[in-house]
């Protein structure tokens, strides 16, 4: 699913045996330890020259974040309402499903794909801020500490910009970068080298089915064991078939923590599992399953839950054939 990077200490240790951390991080709870600059010393080449992993606002200071959505995000103040939690109350209903258009942009990822579909994120896909994703990723569920990582790490790692508000952008295509957030060897999307026209962020509807080919067929849902034998079938081709496959450490991590944030954000009503035809939904068309009777979690989930998953994950895929 998502193809966004995540700190690797979580998931090296979890997968080594060490015990999960506990949650929240330490400096999410107020304590002393405020949370280090992300992304760790060295992945941007230098020092200080990344914002910190958590911006004033999410920590409790001062400076809060702003209401979701930020002002003009659909252009003008309060003007779109945040329209999860309304929906969820009986106050409003979902913003409306639009397919892209073609002029807007899209990212490798379905998930932030299904929300500019739905204008949460704004439907051209465009110089998006990083407090926007942080804001959006929050009404589906995320916790602070994972949608800090979700949306700072881009930028490091994909090209940005500055908007006429002195903010630091980047759209969906951004993502597309190869080797920066994006890698080979995804579930849904073709190789970078693989593909004709170097399409790394367009679905492959054969590997769709090939994934969906994977769910239990007794419950119809793809599980912890679904995502394993995808990933290890994935893995695999990729190393088979590329002439030069980007499929290192940091995104056999990545790759897995992305394979976890999709059982756990669209299956957390079934167990952990997610039903055809809610993976249909988002997959195919990117669309929130609300039809299907898809709600966002309750409970954020965070890192220490998607790193138990993506660890279970692994283990799960040395076992499979």
């Amino acid at each position: 699913m998502y193809k966004l990077v995540a700190p690797l200490t979580l998931f090296a240790s979890l997968a080594h045996g060490a015990a999960i951390p506990p949650y929240p991080p330490a400096g999410l709870d107020g304590g002393a330890n405020i949370i280090p600059p992300y992304p760790p010393t060295g992945l941007d080449g230098g020092a200080n020259t990344i914002p910190p992993f958590l911006p004033p606002g999410l920590d409790g200071g001062a400076n809060t974040i702003p209401p979701y959505p930020p002002t003009g995000l659909s252009g003008g103040a309060n003007i779109s309402p945040p329209f999860l939690r309304r929906a969820l109350s009986g106050g409003a209903t979902l913003p409306p499903y639009l397919p892209p258009g073609p002029y807007d942009v899209r990212s490798p990822c379905p998930m932030l794909n299904s929300l500019a579909n739905h204008g949460m994120l704004p439907r051209n896909g465009r110089n998006i801020p990083v407090e926007q994703y942080i804001s959006v990723l929050k009404e589906v569920g995320c916790a602070a500490d994972l949608c800090g990582s979700i949306a700072y790490s881009a930028l490091a790692l994909v090209p940005t910009r500055k908007n006429a508000a002195g903010e630091i952008v980047y759209g969906l295509d951004d993502l597309r970068k190869h080797g920066g957030i994006e890698h080979d060897a995804s579930l849904t999307r073709d190789d970078f080298n693989l593909s004709p026209n170097q399409d790394n962020f367009s679905l492959n509807q054969t590997l769709y089915a090939q994934l969906i080919s994977f769910a239990n067929s007794a419950t119809g849902r793809l599980d912890i064991t679904s995502m394993a034998k995808a990933r290890k079938v994935r893995q695999a081709d990729s190393k088979a078939r590329n002439p030069n496959p980007d499929f290192g450490p940091q995104q056999f991590y990545a790759a897995h923590g992305e394979a976890a944030r999709f059982l756990l954000f669209f299956g957390h009503q079934f167990g952990n599992e997610v039903p055809v035809k809610v993976a249909a939904a988002v997959l195919l068309e990117e669309r929130l399953p609300w039809a299907e009777g898809w709600v966002p979690p309750k409970v954020p989930i965070g890192f220490a839950l998607e790193g138990a998953t993506a660890a279970a994950i692994e283990a799960k895929e040395a076992l499979v054939k």
